[in-house]
């Protein structure tokens, strides 16, 4: 009989330079909730994703972890790329979520905590610009919702986290901020 292993699986959207202008990749990474035990990746982009992908394969074959990701010291051109690659954001996002500092939340667990009779507070922290290009309905642009002095139960969207994690409140500091 399989042992069932409990999972986390989250995604991380990334924005590079190439010689010719901005790509962008997509990173996927599943994660065992109880050791933070790297289980699997995919990495879909316009370029570079077949050689991003080799590091959590590699990871993975030697049982490694996400706070493994988080570390990494991966070569770069400075010209076209930035000192912390999309497996090292993606790698921040696992080691956060273990550590208790963001609970990231699925579109379905979205879905039906906006149905329930008190839904959460949902932020979105892009630029009014960027709002106007396209937003998920029902999120609101401007400002934070408090309550009592405490940050209300909220989630916060932004294109590629950096803003949404800038925007977080440690849980210690909120009721349940969920990025």
């Amino acid at each position: 009989m399989a042992k069932e292993i409990d999972v986390h699986e989250l995604t991380t959207h990334w924005r590079y330079r190439e010689p010719f202008g901005a790509t962008r990749l997509t990173i996927r990474l599943i994660f065992e909730t109880s050791t933070g035990r790297i289980l699997g990746a995919q990495a879909v982009g316009e370029g570079g994703g077949d050689k991003r992908i080799d590091v959590p394969a590699m990871a993975i074959q030697m049982g490694a972890m996400v706070f493994d990701l988080e570390q990494a010291e991966l070569c770069y051109p400075p010209q076209y790329g930035s000192a912390k690659d999309a497996v090292n954001l993606v790698g921040f996002q696992g080691a956060n979520v273990l550590r208790g500092s963001t609970m990231p939340i699925m579109p379905i667990e979205l879905q039906l905590a906006l149905e329930t009779a008190t839904p959460p507070v949902i932020v979105n922290v892009r630029s009014s610009a960027e709002f106007k290009i396209g937003h998920i309905p029902g999120f609101s642009l401007p400002g934070i919702t408090h309550e009592g002095g405490r940050v209300a139960d909220r989630s916060v969207r932004c294109h590629l986290s950096v803003r949404s994690v800038n925007e977080g409140i440690s849980p210690s500091d909120c009721c349940g901020t969920r990025v």
